[in-house]
């Protein structure tokens, strides 16, 4: 088959937009422990310590982004916290900039770093961090490392740690007891059901529930350095289980209580939600803890406000820098390495950042909005980021996206770069528009269009309406080295899937083979159908380590005058991103 379109414009004869700031050239690097990682969330807070190490509030405070830290010491000098190397205490590879560390020295000495109101009363947050105990002092109560404050009418609402130790290993427990002790033993307190190993890293994930203004449902996932999730809100279980009820030890005829059942029953945990704003790590001089000496450590926390934080995110841009044009509020500060606009020279710009109420985005976004005109086939423009994992590694991908432009090219809207040597391996959208709607469809050329004609292009069966939001997910799986297997879903605006692999039909379906639109033996090939009989695309596998949004010029574009918008880029090495 013939070729349906081309770059509409030579790159190289083309001149980049005049503007105040250049585009910025910050290419990643290597697979480096980095503190660029970003939460694939809505972050409402962050810190991985990368400020320095050693002691002293500049560093314990991560430069300021802990608004308190307090070490109670009574005026002896004692010092509690203090910030280490990552390497020093071999932190998982996913953990960016240094490490939290935090001594045991008894119930005669506590301290803490504060988190204050990171979020607004009442509303769901999730938490990330990792942790490491090596402590092996135990007491009844156990030391509370992770809490919302040391007063108890803080942690009596949540304790997200509460540690005990012992000399072969240590239990974590998550304190429910909520404002005066008012939630029921035995389902106050909830136990993991088996014990975490001294000296080994966990990743900590909880995601906090309003069910009501003042009351929660707390979701619990704890994680293996290597990123296996280990335990889940099943294995979290109420004080002193038991089989036989009635019982003290019973709670609704039931004393068998787990996280996940207790939640599903419909049940909750009484809170004050003004106490749940705050966030503190903190050895809180339990009573009845032994002077070992020895540590816990704590990294890379973040807080976010709408979905699970995860490890492994590889890049996330929301435009909340600002608005308006320029490199600073295009680049969303500098997030995406490149930016250009192609306009020979007379001023025209075709990127700009606009307000999210503005164009009507759904409520899942964040931050501000894209927006990419379409002037024809002599301007095109592009942001890029550069290498944001490494060759054939497995990656998920997640926009928000609306269309005005009525133009029927075949504009690249997102891609993996504006030359063919790109863009033949992968377009994951390329769009087609007319009055009344418009037309998605993947690209899956391969390199020198290797991949054969009629699956190298894979068409959206349903046209896609002019004005309306959609959110586009990939994964982009690699079989090999060299070969992908491309998995595609659509959604609304309000998060209903729409469409998914077996929606995008091959170029030119036929009931009827032999046909040249046939590939082994078949004409109506989807990507489901596809990807299940075990066939795949070829690629470049370095040309897909970088991502574009661009208006490509595409030839024979109509200047119509019109946008498109693109809103919350994400991407992720681990799992489907979501809303």
């Amino acid at each position: 088959m013939k070729r349906r379109f081309a770059l509409g414009l030579v790159v190289a004869s083309l001149v980049a937009c005049e503007e105040t700031t250049p585009p910025i050239e910050h290419v990643a690097g290597g697979a480096v422990r980095s503190a660029s990682l970003q939460p694939a969330c809505n972050v409402l807070f962050a810190s991985d310590w990368s400020t320095g190490t050693g002691t002293g509030s500049t560093v314990v405070t991560d430069g300021g982004k802990w608004g308190t830290y307090d070490e109670f010491n009574h005026g002896d000098g004692t010092t509690l916290l203090s910030v280490v190397t990552a390497a020093s205490v071999n932190a998982p590879a996913t953990v960016s900039g240094n490490v939290l560390r935090t001594q045991q020295r008894g119930q005669t000495y506590a301290a803490d770093v504060i988190k204050n109101n990171f979020a607004t009363p009442s509303a769901d947050y999730y938490v990330r961090f990792y942790m490491r105990n090596d402590d092996t002092t135990f007491q009844n109560a156990g030391d509370h490392a992770v809490e919302p404050g040391l007063d108890a009418s803080y942690w009596d609402n949540l304790i997200y740690v509460r540690k005990y130790g012992s000399a072969s290993g240590w239990h974590q427990t998550i304190g429910t007891e909520g404002p005066g002790e008012i939630n029921p033993y035995p389902v106050n307190f909830w136990h993991l059901s088996s014990g975490l190993s001294l000296g080994v890293w966990y990743r900590f994930e909880y995601w906090i529930h309003f069910v009501d203004a003042s009351h929660i449902q707390v979701h619990a996932k704890v994680y293996d350095a290597n990123g296996g999730q280990l335990y889940g809100d099943a294995d979290f279980v109420q004080s002193d289980p038991t089989a036989s009820c009635p019982a003290p030890n019973c709670y609704m005829g039931r004393g068998d209580w787990t996280l996940a059942s207790f939640d599903a029953a419909g049940y909750s945990e009484a809170v004050d939600p003004t106490k749940l704003v705050n966030f503190v790590l903190a050895n809180n001089g339990q009573s009845g803890a032994t002077d070992t000496g020895l540590y816990w450590y704590e990294a890379d926390v973040a807080i976010c406000s709408d979905t699970w934080v995860g490890s492994d995110a590889l890049f996330a841009s929301d435009w909340s820098t600002g608005t308006g044009t320029g490199s600073t509020v295009v680049t969303d500060g500098g997030k995406w390495d490149t930016y250009d606009e192609f306009n020979n020279g007379d001023g025209t710009t075709l990127l700009s950042v606009v307000t999210r109420a503005s164009v009507n985005a759904p409520s899942t976004t964040t931050g501000n909005v894209l927006r990419t005109q379409q002037r024809g086939q002599t301007y095109a423009a592009d942001i890029i980021k550069h290498n944001f994992i490494t060759p054939s590694a497995d990656y998920y991908l997640r926009f928000y996206m609306r269309t005005d432009d009525t133009t029927s090219a075949g504009d690249h809207a997102v891609e993996p770069g504006l030359d063919a040597s790109y863009w033949d391996n992968l377009i994951y959208v390329r769009k087609s528009g007319s009055p009344s709607a418009w037309q998605e469809i993947i690209g899956t050329e391969g390199p020198n269009e290797s991949n054969p004609y009629p699956v190298n292009f894979w068409h959206l069966s349903t046209p896609l309406s002019l004005g309306v939001w959609y959110r586009f997910e990939y994964w982009i799986h690699f079989v090999d080295a060299s070969h992908i297997q491309v998995h595609a879903k659509v959604y609304d605006a309000n998060g209903g899937q729409l469409y998914g692999d077996a929606d995008f039909v091959q170029s030119d379906p036929t009931a009827n083979c032999p046909a040249p639109n046939c590939y082994m033996g078949r004409g109506d090939w989807t990507l489901a159908s596809f990807d299940a009989a075990g066939h795949s695309e070829s690629v470049d596998p370095t040309k897909l380590v970088n991502f574009t949004l661009a208006n490509n010029g595409q030839l024979g574009a109509t200047d119509t005058g019109l946008y498109w918008y693109q809103a919350n880029v994400t991407i992720r090495s681990d799992t489907w991103v979501g809303p």
